[in-house]
């Protein structure tokens, strides 16, 4: 691990990435990461890598493996295994140029068990999203979704209406710009159980970050937290694998705020303020 006082030249690590990936890394340390990343696209890159394993991660925490995905992980393994011996005896054989063109050539800085141990969580993600029934995601598996990486571009404003030019089934996303420091920096969407989850996210000039998703058709199920009314609107707050998570209705559909290090009250606000 990187010291509080890091230099600038110092490298940082996967598990500094890892840190700040889930919230846990120092107060002290921070804001001195978020500058580097910043900076860095390639270290943006490998942070982004971080915030979708550890999304994965948690999507698949409450459901159990089915015997297909036990059965790929242990092929996975094996081939693994494998490889790292063909890799032992190419090196020695100097036959490197025909490994490369192999999947695992892409990953030159990991190693082969990290590179399956991301493949096991891929499937298993695959696996959890792709899971059929008429059970609905929850507002924990919406919360989950808005607090990953985006991958599409934030969307402007609609000049005049304190909205952004971005809406779910007509719910229009708020445009918090003029009236706070939060900005929308880009949009995601996510298909789960045939439900449609549109996120998009926002940031303060902190390096904060706000994940405001919505749910097309019917509202989902929420259990836990509790409930707090504003201005005649309920909101259920909870906690959900150390995030804040304010959900409420707006025109019958579902809307969650997911955050890692922004207080209650504040996202409170936020939702409060948009409800009107």
């Amino acid at each position: 691990m990187t010291s509080p006082d890091m230099h600038p030249h110092d490298e940082i690590t996967e598990a500094d990435l890892a840190a700040l990936a889930d919230g846990s890394v120092a107060p002290t340390r921070r804001e001195e990461l978020l500058r580097r990343v910043e900076a860095s696209p390639q270290l943006a890159r490998r942070l982004a890598d971080q915030r979708v394993t550890l999304a994965a991660i948690h999507a698949t925490g409450d459901t159990p493996a089915p015997a297909s995905l036990h059965a790929a992980i242990a092929a996975m393994t094996v081939e693994a295994s494998g490889t790292r011996e063909r890799d032992e005896a190419d090196s020695a054989g100097g036959a490197r140029e025909a490994r490369s063109r192999s999947w695992t050539s892409r990953l030159p800085r990991w190693s082969l068990p990290l590179a399956a141990a991301l493949a096991v969580v891929a499937v298993a993600l695959v696996v959890v999203l792709s899971q059929g029934g008429g059970t609905p995601p929850n507002v924990t598996e919406a919360a989950r979704v808005a607090l990953a990486p985006t991958h599409g571009a934030a969307p402007e404003e609609r000049a005049g209406t304190g909205e952004l030019a971005a809406s779910v089934d007509g719910v229009a996303y708020p445009y918090w710009a003029k009236k706070s420091t939060w900005r929308a920096v880009g949009t995601r969407r996510d298909v789960l159980r045939d439900r449609t989850i549109t996120t998009v996210a926002y940031a303060n000039a902190r390096g904060q970050r706000i994940g405001y998703a919505i749910a097309a058709g019917d509202a989902l199920p929420v259990t836990g937290g509790r409930t707090v009314v504003r201005d005649g609107t309920r909101f259920r707050l909870l906690r959900s694998n150390g995030a804040v998570v304010v959900t409420w209705l707006r025109n019958g559909h579902t809307c969650v705020l997911a955050a890692r290090d922004v207080s209650p009250g504040v996202m409170l606000g936020l939702a409060s303020w948009h409800s009107a």
